[in-house]
């Protein structure tokens, strides 16, 4: 009998590697589907209260504007080496704001794994794309523009000083 395969039943620890390989949870996880828990939607109805109330116009006006936020402060700090810095961050993300909604993806010129250590261990949120990419996503929703110059304000406190392989 063939089993049906779904995210949810994916390894957590590997789920994200985007591997064409299924990689089974251990035990009856494995049998999870795309749909999330039960528990977990019931949650999803308060938020969906929230989304009605701040209104679809008001919170793309506001993505468009923390992630032109965003590009802009990585382009000022990191787009050339500094005299503190010779760590440069490259946007991978198509330039045009309809072809990439508030989500950035960035590489660096220096391992992202001790980059990503480092900002983890100062409370930063992102995820990684194997091999090197990480991408950020300031969600207009609950991120604030103090939130965007939070993080790269951090990130520049980590890229000045010396990351080691």
């Amino acid at each position: 009998m063939n089993k049906l395969l779904g995210w949810w039943g994916h390894k957590e620890s590997t789920r994200l590697e985007m591997t064409s390989d299924f990689d089974f949870a251990p035990g009856i996880d494995s049998y999870r589907l795309s749909n999330p828990p039960a528990l977990l939607v019931v949650c999803l109805i308060a938020s969906l209260n929230e989304f009605l109330e701040a209104g679809g116009r008001r919170l793309r006006e506001k993505r468009f504007l923390l992630t032109g936020y965003l590009e802009y402060l990585l382009k000022h700090h990191f787009s050339e080496p500094s005299n503190t810095s010779k760590v440069t961050v490259d946007i991978v993300t198509p330039l045009k704001f309809v072809d990439r909604g508030c989500q950035l993806s960035i590489r660096f010129s220096c391992p992202v794994h001790k980059v990503s250590e480092e900002l983890r261990k100062r409370g930063m949120i992102f995820d990684i794309r194997k091999p090197d990419v990480m991408r950020l996503t300031p969600v207009p929703l609950y991120n604030s523009f103090c939130d965007v110059y939070r993080f790269v304000d951090t990130l520049r406190s980590v890229l000045y000083e010396p990351i080691n392989d």
